[in-house]
């Protein structure tokens, strides 16, 4: 699901950006729970992009 709506929300893949409201109601959850997902989700990428080889202090785009 958290591809999913980072996918929907972004604009990934050719679709259109969709709001949290539209995403909620497309996956039948509440708007907070997407925006909490994006959250989490978007923390673990930056995690994870922080801890690869390559990756200096702080250059990660908050």
């Amino acid at each position: 699901m958290a591809r999913q709506i980072l996918e929907l929300n972004f604009g990934i893949n050719g679709q259109t950006p969709m709001s949290y409201s539209a995403i909620a109601k497309r996956l039948s959850v509440h708007e907070e729970t997407v925006g909490a997902i994006k959250k989490r989700t978007l923390e673990a990428l930056r995690t994870l992009l922080a801890s690869m080889d390559g990756a200096t202090n702080g250059d990660c785009p908050a």
